[in-house]
């Protein structure tokens, strides 16, 4: 099930650090006790673990939580990087189940890659592993659980597929960004999209 914002979404450029950076001071400032770098995989690019270790920095600041949502395909590059930092409290892996469910989503391999961190982030002492529940999970479920198991992995995240076609109390789910976000919400993420760096 597609993203529905990624449909509407205006055509922005990346934002650069330096911007990020002070925004996410500026949310320290104003008091915001958590941050989770989420979607569209973190790891693609070197922004987010620069991100996290500018947080980890402003971690004598207050007292806040950081976490980070992986499909872990990435994360290896990482690896390093993430065992250095004193703040990060938790990493969430997100698989849809097995190799042969995962593969047929996220690509031929990306399964074992992702297996890989899995078995990595199992020395970091808060790691989820998410995956979402459909028709076809009860064809694998035990399998999957027993596999994760025993990697170390002792917390398992389900999340419903949900059917937003023919809910009528979610039709409204899927919006463009205008009516999503509101307009000033919309424009302030355009003005950002065009920042220079």
């Amino acid at each position: 099930l597609p993203i529905c914002y990624l449909a509407n979404r205006p055509a922005v450029e990346p934002v650069c650090l330096d911007v990020l950076a002070g925004f996410l001071d500026q949310a320290l400032d104003a008091g915001v006790k958590q941050f989770a770098f989420v979607g569209k995989e973190p790891f693609a690019d070197g922004r987010a673990m620069n991100l996290l270790e500018h947080l980890d920095r402003q971690s004598t600041r207050s007292a806040f939580r950081v976490g980070i949502v992986t499909n872990g395909i990435l994360a290896p590059r990482y690896f390093d990087r993430l065992a250095s930092l004193s703040k990060l409290d938790y990493i969430d892996v997100s698989l849809d189940g097995p190799a042969a469910a995962n593969d047929s989503q996220r690509g031929e391999g990306s399964f074992a890659k992702a297996m890989v961190a899995i078995r990595r982030f199992a020395e970091f002492p808060n790691l989820v592993v998410a995956s979402t529940m459909h028709a076809q999970s009860a064809n694998w479920l035990d399998r999957f659980l027993f596999e994760l198991w025993n990697q170390n992995v002792r917390t398992v995240s389900f999340s419903p597929v949900l059917n937003l076609t023919s809910n009528p109390d979610v039709a409204g789910l899927c919006l463009p960004p205008e009516r999503l976000f509101g307009p000033i919400l919309t424009q302030l993420l355009g003005q950002i999209g065009r920042a220079s760096c």
